[in-house]
């Protein structure tokens, strides 16, 4: 009886090392495909942010020929 005892105590200490080793695999799998999406997330941040600042530039010149094409229209209408 002790020996089948051993045998099915081996067999569960194996079947706990495969899962631990399974999970350990899982876990490094998600931690880079985490890196992965992270990275790529990073460099769409700087991209929007790059296209952000250049939206502002382009209201800001725009604003400032409407302004310069009011001054000019009011200055012909005198």
């Amino acid at each position: 009886m002790s020996g089948t005892r051993s045998t099915l105590t081996d067999k569960g200490s194996e079947d706990n090392k495969d899962k631990i080793t399974c999970e350990l695999e899982e876990k490094q799998l998600a931690c880079e495909r985490y890196a992965e999406v992270h990275g790529e997330l990073n460099g769409m941040k700087g991209r929007n942010e790059r296209e952000i600042q250049s939206l502002k530039e382009h209201l800001r010149l725009a604003m400032a020929a409407l302004q310069e094409g009011q001054k000019l229209g009011n200055s012909l209408d005198h």
